[in-house]
């Protein structure tokens, strides 16, 4: 997935977009991330500041936020270091050391949102005894247990990165690899949000279980609405991979040249999606805390 790629395959398209749309790309990502930033520290701030927020679905939330605003910084710092004429500045160690750091955030974040689609589960699912045995406490240890998961999802991406630079990966390899790595990204996520959705509706048509109260129902729609910007904003770098490898297995018939302006495009617009991923969620809460 090119949120955590080398972007080396092709080394001589500095002539095409870069030039042009250097500035502009930087503009619009700096205002995003300006946005999100702001947005993601007001609101791991406000939960770690007002005690009457302690409770597990706000610090599930503050959790997702710092995880969010961390994934946002190392995404707003690749963006000039995707750019072609930056990229023979930097040495291959720092840059394979910058690359294994964003897996890692991008993986948390990912993993953040399959925490707070458990947690929506089981209020709905065990309202009562969840009333008991979630507490605050054990969402933030839950949170640090995704990180440690996060971290050494992210280092095995460090030791592929390695592999590639040094040679030891083709194009073609790389190309399945990085296509593989955005629908994971994007699918595992979403398919947890569905099998629990599932067995959500599966025990609560055999139960005698309330109906769902309307803070539970905001919540439903809020975690809904997160996913579905999650699909929007992560679908163009699959996209974009999936062209890639198309073009590289000659399926996608065109002119290098055409092919280098597509894969540019697609790729500049999948980075500002990507920073809006990052950047949205803040104002989604605070719509639904309303």
């Amino acid at each position: 997935m090119q949120t955590m790629d080398n972007v080396t395959s092709f080394p001589d398209h500095s002539t095409l977009l870069c030039d042009d749309w250097d500035l502009v790309i930087l503009v619009i990502t700096s205002l995003i991330f300006l946005f999100g930033f702001i947005g993601n520290l007001i609101t791991a701030s406000k939960v770690i500041i007002e005690r009457k927020l302690h409770k597990p679905v706000p610090v599930c939330i503050s959790c997702l936020a710092i995880a969010d605003l961390l994934t946002l910084c190392f995404q707003y710092a690749r963006v000039p270091l995707s750019h072609c004429h930056l990229v023979t500045i930097i040495s291959v160690s720092s840059r394979e050391t910058f690359f294994t750091l964003t897996a890692i955030m991008v993986h948390s974040s990912a993993m953040h949102l399959i925490l707070l689609a458990l947690v929506r589960y089981g209020l709905i699912v065990h309202p009562f005894s969840m009333k008991f045995w979630l507490t605050s406490g054990k969402v933030v240890i839950s949170s640090l247990t995704f990180w440690l998961l996060s971290l050494v999802l992210g280092l095995l991406y460090g030791l592929y990165n390695r592999q590639y630079y040094m040679g030891n990966i083709d194009e073609h390899t790389d190309a399945i690899v990085q296509l593989a790595i955005a629908l994971y990204i994007l699918i595992v996520p979403i398919c947890f949000f569905v099998c629990l959705y599932v067995a959500e509706m599966n025990v609560m048509k055999r139960s005698l279980l309330p109906e769902k109260s309307f803070y539970i129902k905001k919540i439903s729609k809020m975690i809904s609405l997160i996913m579905a910007l999650y699909i929007a904003f992560l679908a163009p770098y699959v996209m974009a991979d999936l062209l890639r490898l198309l073009y590289m297995k000659e399926i996608l018939s065109m002119g290098k040249e055409n092919f280098e302006t597509m894969k540019n495009v697609m790729f500049n617009l999948a980075r500002v999606l990507i920073l809006l991923n990052y950047s949205i969620n803040p104002f989604v809460y605070f719509l639904f805390i309303r």
